[in-house]
């Protein structure tokens, strides 16, 4: 099998939003050379908003969370439209 990637990020705690943070974007910002996510997985423990490679907003319920595969569209943009949902994540690169 041929390996699609080439490392990991995530959340080292659980983490509390600001209003429309993009948590891809934070980890680009940080990490450097990531521009998307071929797996992504994500555990709200409230209820929110999230807004997916600048598409139309999605209603998670607490803990319902998202997750996709590499068979799914890479994620770009993850964004957390309220302030104040504790979330973690994981995603491939």
């Amino acid at each position: 099998m041929r390996r699609i990637g080439s490392g990991y990020v995530g959340t080292d705690d659980i983490k509390t939003s600001t209003a429309n943070q993009d948590i891809i974007k934070t980890e680009r910002e940080s990490n450097g050379n990531i521009d998307q996510l071929y797996k992504f997985s994500f555990l709200n423990h409230s209820p929110c908003h999230v807004v997916i490679n600048n598409k139309k907003p999605i209603f998670l319920d607490e803990k319902q969370g998202f997750d996709m595969t590499h068979v799914d569209a890479p994620v770009v943009s993850f964004v957390i439209v309220e302030e104040g949902v504790e979330y973690q994540f994981i995603g491939a690169y």
